[in-house]
């Protein structure tokens, strides 16, 4: 049985990297985090100068997320994909100077491309983690490949199930998440889960939830009418059958939110109320 821990995404430090949210953000549940999923924005020196100043935070642990390889489920997307991909540490410097010593993530279509096996070939990676991009149940099965031939080459490697990239663009905005869940539900349990358990290769080893107010790339947790109990019981499931090692909770608020100034007492309070339902659900450890 895998020992599971609990990360949050630097995510909620904004584009402008406000590092200080991340401890802010969280404060009131600090003791049920492990560490931090530090979104790779800078320089190599300068993601060295972040991840020592989360450290001094109180965060015991840190990963990497590094480059998404432009997926997207519309123009706007897409775009926004790329200009993100822009400001974060190119993969090849990422796997070069960084994937000895920390877990990285990326998507999966970036650690496809043919640069990114070429640097994977030179290195000894401690752990890469393949995300699932925007496309619904075929991202999924886009990321499982991914895993699956990063594991013929090699690689200590794993899926990361971003679970509101899993349902889609579509499902999110119109908020009928019931069948798509139903159908989510069913390929995990079938596709990744049970072949598992009958002795296959692990392919799936975490899951990102994401829990922000970003619409089309967070699942509304907070509204118990749109994600009920027995979805969480679900995602309780697959942790424990899975024996999945890590839930990485993410926290968007999309723009242009995150460029302006927030009211902290209310984010932490929203936070609070997730935690909590998570935490009931056994999700998350209280």
């Amino acid at each position: 049985m895998s020992e599971r821990t609990t990360y949050v995404s630097s995510d909620v430090a904004g584009p402008l990297q406000n590092l200080r949210q991340v401890k802010q953000v969280y404060s009131e549940v600090f003791t049920s985090i492990d560490g931090v999923e530090y979104v790779a924005y800078r320089n190599a020196r300068n993601i060295r100068d972040s991840i020592s100043y989360l450290q001094d935070c109180g965060f015991k642990e840190l990963s990497l997320h590094a480059r998404m390889g432009g997926g997207g489920s519309g123009l706007v997307d897409r775009a926004q994909v790329a200009l993100i991909d822009a400001t974060i540490i190119p993969t090849s410097i990422a796997i070069k100077e960084f994937s000895e010593d920390f877990e990285i993530l990326f998507h999966a279509p970036e650690l496809m491309k043919t640069s990114s096996l070429n640097a994977l070939k030179h290195k000894n990676p401690r752990f890469i983690w393949a995300e699932n991009d925007h496309y619904a149940l075929e991202g999924i099965a886009f990321a499982k490949r991914t895993v699956e031939r990063l594991s013929l080459m090699g690689v200590r490697c794993g899926l990361m199930l971003d679970i509101a990239h899993a349902l889609g663009v579509k499902v999110l905005k119109s908020g009928q998440l019931n069948t798509a869940w139903d159908e989510l539900n069913a390929f995990v349990r079938q596709q990744l889960i049970q072949p598992y358990k009958k002795g296959g290769m692990k392919i799936l080893h975490g899951i990102h939830l994401p829990i922000g107010r970003k619409k089309t790339d967070s699942l509304p947790v907070v509204d118990p009418s749109l994600v009920s109990d027995s979805m969480l019981t679900d995602i309780h499931d697959w942790i424990v059958e899975g024996d999945l090692r890590r839930v990485v909770i993410e926290n968007q608020l999309g723009l242009p939110a995150a460029l302006l100034p927030s009211d902290m007492k209310l984010r932490r309070q929203y936070v609070q109320v997730i935690f909590n339902r998570l935490q009931n659900s056994n999700i998350i450890r209280t």
